[in-house]
């Protein structure tokens, strides 16, 4: 009987200590530029002018038009329809 009772606690201790299971790596996911709104993805746009500056315009393709983009690594199709 005490070498069942020693093999339980052995078992239990074992269990106890054991290491955990490995967890896979995400992916890292590269952020883009979204509508601070709707977290949709925006359409850049350049625009040159004549005395070199460049100007950037942003467009959100659900429905606030020029927006001033966020970096974010979270974003939402255009079409809501699809999800």
């Amino acid at each position: 009987m005490n070498e069942s009772i020693a093999a339980f606690l052995g078992r239990a201790i074992a269990a106890q200590y054991a290491m955990p299971p490995r967890i896979p790596r995400r992916v890292p996911v590269q952020p883009v530029l979204v509508c601070p709104h709707c977290k949709t993805v925006t359409h850049g746009y350049r625009f040159e002018m004549r005395e070199g500056h460049g100007i950037e315009a942003h467009h959100c393709a659900c429905c606030h038009r020029d927006v001033v983009p966020i970096w974010s690594a979270v974003s939402h199709p255009a079409d809501w329809s699809t999800v």
